[in-house]
């Protein structure tokens, strides 16, 4: 049987991390040409990014679907 995952958007993904979080954001934040704190700014969900390219970034180092990224009805905190 297989398993199904889970929908969840960037900050409750982010949350989630144990390991990892820092490398994820700086690779983020060189993609993109932007700060550290602005990578972080976006994982925590407290920002979305203002270009549409930092949204498949954001997708592709994630591998969540980029409608899904800022989808607050996908809060685990709710």
């Amino acid at each position: 049987m297989e398993k199904t995952k889970t929908r969840q958007n960037l900050k409750t993904f982010y949350a989630g991390m144990k390991y990892g979080k820092y490398e994820l954001a700086r690779r983020i934040a060189d993609r993109c040409g932007v700060s550290l704190n602005t990578a972080c700014y976006w994982m925590r969900g407290n920002g979305k990014p203002g270009k549409e390219t930092y949204y498949k970034v954001l997708a592709e180092e994630t591998g969540i679907p980029e409608e899904d990224l800022f989808n607050r009805e996908l809060n685990h905190d709710n």
